[in-house]
C-alpha cells in the first residue's frame, strides 16, 4: 500500500511538472481589455525604488492607485504586443515615462509611447506603448508638480477579455506608433537599463516645500490651507498656495481610484 501511494504521488508530481513546463499560448491578434494594477513595490522583487521609501509605502500606494486607472487595453498585432494605460490627475503630473521588463528579467527597456486620447473633462490621458507580452512588468515614472519630484512605481496586467471598451486602438490619422516597425525597441537600439535593487536617492519622500525651498507641514496647517484656496494674492500667500495644492493632489490621489471605479459602473 505504501509503495502504491508513493507511485501515485510521483505520478501526480510528474503531471504537475509537465503542465508547468507547457508553454503559455500566445494571444490571438486583436484587442483585449485588461485589469491594470499599480504597485509601489516591484511585484516580483519587492523593491521600492521611489525615493519615498518604506516609510511612505501606504501613501505611495494610494497615490499610484489614484493616478492609474484600473482598466487598460492590450493589443496583439502580428506577433507584437501593445499596452494602453490610462492616467488621471494629468493637470498635476508631467514628464510621463515608461520602461518595460520581461517578467523575471533584471533589465528594463525604454518604451516610446503615443498619447491615444485625452479627456480634458475627466483630466485623463491614454498612453500606448509596446510591451514584451501581457505578463510583463512596466516601470512608470512621472513628475508630480505639487510634490516637486518624480514618482517611481510599477504596473502589471491581468484578466484579459476580448474587446476594446472605450479605448482607441489606433491614432485618428491612421499613423501607427513611431516604434511600430520590424524591430522591437530592444532590437532597434532602444536603451536598456539595469535598475539596481537598492537605489540611493537623497531626495526626501512625501515631503512638501514652499517656493523658497523651506520644508512645510501641510497636515498641521489645515486653517492656512483652507484660507489659501480662496485667495488670489500670491505675494501675501506664496507659501500657503503650494501647501493647498500639495494637500489637494494627495487627497485626490487617495480618492482617485474609488472615483474612477464608480465612474465606470
Amino acid at each position: 500500500m505504501k509503495i502504491r501511494s508513493l507511485f501515485s504521488i510521483a505520478a501526480a508530481a510528474a503531471v504537475c511538472l509537465n503542465l508547468s513546463a507547457m508553454p503559455v499560448p500566445a494571444l490571438e491578434d486583436g484587442a483585449y481589455t485588461c485589469t491594470v494594477t499599480p504597485h509601489y513595490r516591484h511585484p516580483v522583487t519587492g523593491v521600492i525604488e521611489d525615493s519615498g521609501g518604506e516609510s511612505s509605502e501606504v501613501l505611495g500606494q494610494s497615490m499610484t492607485e489614484g493616478a492609474t486607472l484600473t482598466q487598460g487595453l492590450i493589443e496583439q498585432q502580428e506577433g507584437r504586443t501593445y499596452a494602453t494605460v490610462r492616467l488621471a490627475l494629468m493637470d498635476n503630473i508631467e514628464n510621463v515615462d515608461f520602461m518595460v521588463q520581461q517578467r523575471g528579467d533584471e533589465t528594463f527597456t525604454e518604451a516610446e509611447y503615443d498619447i491615444m486620447k485625452e479627456d480634458l473633462d475627466l483630466n485623463e490621458s491614454d498612453f500606448r506603448f509596446e510591451i514584451p507580452d501581457e505578463s510583463c512588468v512596466v516601470r512608470a515614472t512621472f513628475y508630480v508638480i505639487p510634490m516637486g519630484r518624480d514618482v517611481v512605481y510599477y504596473i502589471d496586467f491581468s484578466d484579459l477579455k476580448a474587446g476594446s471598451g472605450d479605448f482607441v486602438t489606433e491614432l485618428d490619422d491612421g499613423v501607427t506608433p513611431e516604434n511600430d516597425d520590424n524591430e522591437s525597441p530592444a532590437e532597434s537600439g532602444g536603451e536598456v537599463y539595469n535598475i539596481p535593487e537598492t537605489v540611493v536617492n537623497d531626495a526626501k519622500g512625501l515631503t512638501f516645500f514652499d517656493e523658497q525651498g523651506n520644508e512645510i507641514f501641510p497636515l498641521s496647517q489645515g486653517e492656512d490651507k483652507a484660507e489659501s484656496k480662496n485667495t488670489k494674492d500670491k505675494a501675501r500667500h506664496n507659501a500657503a498656495v503650494p501647501i493647498a495644492t500639495a494637500a489637494a493632489i494627495t487627497a485626490a490621489c487617495i480618492a482617485g481610484g474609488v472615483i474612477a471605479h464608480r465612474r465606470r459602473q
